[in-house]
């Protein structure tokens, strides 16, 4: 595989419980898998398996940036989005060209993440991973660890972020992504991941404190979609 893709979103809430049975009565998922990693940044989690995407519904229970994050947003929001690369050093060296600083890095033997700074590529916390072999994801649970287990079809197809400047953070999302950017409207841009066929579409607000990934669109098989809109930590999802 030679590219990049949108693999995993992940929201905040203080309600993991409520959260978790909002995902279970809207779509016929197995029991969510809970990362012990997440824990480092002072957070319970739950992970859905979404066809070959993820979806992590965080939990802050100590002081810390997801937290904060949460709270200035009123509690809940999307937080963060994650790409998957095939080739991570290629990948590094070119975020470091470009001068996109990488503000926390974890490294396994089979999995790593490059979570890039805020300030360099705006509206949610962006991260940059690798996984061996390239169809796995460890953060997806022992399932998914080296490994690709039997899973259904579809997954993430987009993802909406709301930004006063929509046009100017998809010009910077697409900069790290290596991707390419279509100007919609005046108040809308898209960044296309081509060889997906995913879209990460940036729409304007006018409120700083609304800004952020605030919703995703999925699509999956007929039997496992129970609601086709559901609303999970203020992000709304829609099964297209």
């Amino acid at each position: 595989m030679t590219h990049i893709r949108l693999r995993h979103v992940a929201v905040v809430t203080a309600d993991l419980a409520g959260s978790v049975d909002t995902v279970q009565q809207a779509l016929r998922l197995p029991e969510p898998f809970n990362d012990d990693l997440a824990n480092q940044f002072s957070t319970h989690n739950a992970v859905f398996s979404l066809g070959n995407t993820f979806l992590e519904i965080c939990s802050p229970y100590d002081d810390g940036p997801v937290r904060r994050y949460a709270e200035e947003r009123g509690g809940e929001a999307g937080y963060m989005a994650v790409f998957q690369v095939p080739d991570n050093d290629r990948a590094r060296a070119r975020l470091d060209e470009l001068g996109v600083r990488i503000i926390a890095e974890l490294k396994l033997f089979d999995q790593g993440a490059n979570m890039l700074h805020p300030k360099d590529v705006p509206g949610a916390m962006v991260s940059i991973d690798w996984a061996t072999p390239y169809e796995s994801w460890r953060w997806g649970g022992p399932a998914w660890s080296g490994r690709v287990p039997e899973h259904p079809e579809g997954g993430i197809v987009s993802i909406e972020v709301r930004m006063l400047d929509a046009h100017r953070a998809a010009e910077k999302w697409a900069l790290a992504l290596d991707a390419e950017v279509e100007t919609v409207s005046d108040d809308e841009a898209h960044v296309h991941l081509p060889e997906t066929g995913q879209v990460v579409r940036f729409t304007t607000t006018k409120d700083k404190l609304r800004e952020g990934i605030c919703a995703v669109e999925l699509t999956l098989p007929s039997e496992i979609v129970v609601k086709e809109q559901f609303d999970v930590a203020g992000v709304h999802f829609t099964c297209v």
